[in-house]
């Protein structure tokens, strides 16, 4: 059941909005690293091109760190090494080493739940899960407490800048006040090999997701909203949804011991509701003013056992346009700027109205549109047929004309595509864990006669990232399995044997 009209969540590339594969873009989940085995095992054995953000940027690789007085602080340069002592000069080389290494050893930490997960083990608690990893205290702590302790102090360069930017550019929030493991995931693709190891999609991440639900042979039911989920006496679930393409909505009222339900629309006519003996909530909580409200009172809706995370509001910004390096107090030229690099981080603190800007791949009539726009303002395209770049910039607000004319010499304001990312959010405002407060993937269990409610999105009080969730969702998936055993519903084949089909579990 999807409430909205596409496939794919918070994957979500300009393919929806009418662009082809070769041009698209994400708006949404961007990237994950080699390291991350379930995205690309997944992507591998559904034949899935992948293209490494080295590819996308070839030639024009380098990054830009701006602090928090918006001026840049590390400018890399055309050699390696000239790059490494400014690095070094600016952040410390030791500083730069020890984020390093604790990021490899949060790849390496996590990378243990695979193996975890082969064996077959499930976990009822986001707690239980990481600790199995060795990870259960890391999101107790802060940013800045974790930071403090790996670097020479937390209110060093490397943190306050270099940390700061990863945090706005992964996750669009401050990094100080942030859960530690959501520091490190952050962290984490610039341990795992900067952009030699990030991938997407080609064509958009969300293909990953049409192509697995194509595999599973899942009923999908778009523009349906599921607002509540009662149990029955006999231990099955029972949906009630509002479709939006038909005006239903209505609250399930058992009609039979079986679990079966009508549902009324308010045109009066009856859908009949199945029954289920699992039900996986594969999204953040709904607002409690969806929720329906059983009107028997014989069973409450089980989705208000839901933990509700507060979320972070981020705009996405695509414009094909020239960078003006003075709008980001660069003394770079608009050619070296616009030629040779792909990103631009930004510290906490900085008076600027973005968060990040990325290069992504351009061409078309937006391009085109953009070229001629910047002909007419007296600005070439740039030489060796690159063109007019484009741009992906993350926002926390909406970003207006006026503030794109001042961070553009030039660009196509026609063919700028804007996304607000506010229901519920990007993703949670990361905070550490209060005591008790881990979360609990299992929203029902119905005890003897079987069957759970579950919740994979529970992991995202801890971090959250395409390949946090597919880990969050394995570990449904094995509860489940679980569970058919316990009850004898299941064939009792190997945890180990089954991970090889890899396929069926995730």
């Amino acid at each position: 059941y999807e409430s909205s009209a596409r496939r794919g969540g918070r994957a979500l590339d300009t393919t929806a909005f009418g662009e082809t594969a070769d041009l698209a873009v994400d708006v949404g989940a961007a990237m994950y690293i080699e390291q991350n085995h379930y995205m690309a095992a997944s992507a591998a054995s559904l034949g899935l091109e992948t293209v490494s953000r080295a590819t996308t940027t070839k030639g024009r690789s380098r990054l830009l760190v701006l602090g928090s007085e918006g001026t840049p602080v590390f400018t890399e340069a055309a050699f390696s090494a000239q790059s490494m002592y400014r690095m070094a000069s600016r952040f410390g080389l030791r500083d730069l080493k020890r984020l390093t290494n604790r990021g490899r050893e949060f790849i390496t930490n996590f990378s243990r739940l695979y193996g975890v997960q082969q064996r077959g083990e499930a976990f009822e608690s986001v707690e239980a899960l990481l600790e199995s990893a060795g990870m259960a205290d890391v999101p107790r702590m802060s940013c800045t407490d974790a930071v403090g302790r790996a670097l020479s102090s937390a209110s060093s360069n490397a943190a306050t800048e270099l940390v700061s930017a990863l945090m706005r550019n992964n996750y669009g929030q401050p990094w100080a006040p942030a859960g530690a493991l959501c520091c490190f995931t952050a962290v984490a693709p610039l341990a795992a090999g900067g952009s030699k190891a990030a991938y997407r999609i080609f064509g958009g991440n969300a293909r990953l997701v049409e192509a697995l639900l194509r595999r599973s042979g899942a009923t999908l039911h778009l523009n349906t909203t599921v607002t509540s989920v009662t149990a029955t006496s006999r231990g099955r679930y029972i949906l009630g949804f509002s479709r939006q393409d038909r005006g239903a909505s209505a609250a399930p009222t058992p009609s039979k011991d079986d679990g079966s339900a009508s549902l009324r629309t308010d045109a009066g006519s009856v859908h009949e509701a199945s029954s289920y003996d699992y039900v996986v909530l594969a999204a953040p909580c709904p607002p409690a003013d969806d929720l329906a409200v059983n009107s028997t009172g014989a069973s409450p809706n089980l989705l208000s056992r839901c933990s509700r995370l507060p979320f972070q509001l981020v705009y996405t910004t695509l414009v094909h346009g020239l960078l003006d390096p003075a709008a980001l107090g660069s003394l770079l030229t608009a050619p070296e700027l616009n030629g040779k690099f792909s990103d631009v981080l930004v510290a906490d603190g900085a008076p600027l109205p973005f968060s990040s800007i990325g290069l992504q791949p351009s061409g078309g009539a937006g391009a085109d549109a953009a070229a001629a726009a910047c002909a007419a303002a007296g600005h070439a395209p740039l030489a060796d047929g690159l063109g007019i770049p484009r741009w992906k910039i993350f926002s926390e607000h909406q970003l207006t004309a006026d503030q794109l004319g001042r961070l553009f010499l030039c660009h196509g304001a026609g063919s700028v595509v804007r996304h607000e990312w506010a229901a519920p959010g990007a993703y949670p405002r990361s905070r550490p864990w209060a005591k008790g407060s881990g979360g609990s993937f299992v929203l029902h269990a119905s005890g003897a006669a079987g069957g759970l409610v579950l919740h994979p999105s529970a992991v995202e009080s801890a971090t959250s990232a395409m390949e946090v969730m597919a880990v969050a969702a394995r570990n449904a998936a094995l509860l489940v399995r679980q569970d058919l055993v316990r009850r004898g519903a299941a064939d009792a084949v190997s945890p180990r044997r089954a991970a090889a089909v890899e396929k069926e579990e995730l």
